[in-house]
């Protein structure tokens, strides 16, 4: 996966990773439900993206979601690929999101 990293206060850094997925629910439920489930390291989830008609399926959103992790040390990929992925996990389990992008390292 690809991640992005910005210096933020205390010399630590903010990294920033984003998923796509196709959903068919209020994107507030999926923000809510990965708050409640990443609660440590998960700074701040965010739509960047969101896409209803064309190509999507009738009900259906496509949704672009940004994790903006922080930790009190440098996070190795593994700790944020786990994170992201308990993140899609709960985006597939809960609400049968169809993941559609993740970006490559």
């Amino acid at each position: 996966m690809h991640w992005k990293l910005k210096k933020e206060k205390l010399d630590f850094y903010d990294i920033k990773g984003d998923v796509e997925a196709l959903i068919g629910i209020n994107t507030i439920d999926i923000i809510q439900a990965c708050k409640n489930e990443i609660k440590s390291k998960l700074v701040d989830i965010k739509i960047f993206d969101l896409y209803q008609g064309g190509e999507i399926k009738e009900g259906f959103k496509s949704v672009s979601l940004r994790l903006i992790l922080q930790d009190c040390h440098t996070m190795t990929n593994k700790e944020i690929s786990m994170i992201v992925e308990k993140c899609i996990r709960i985006l597939k389990n809960k609400f049968h999101a169809e993941i559609r992008h993740i970006p490559e390292v």
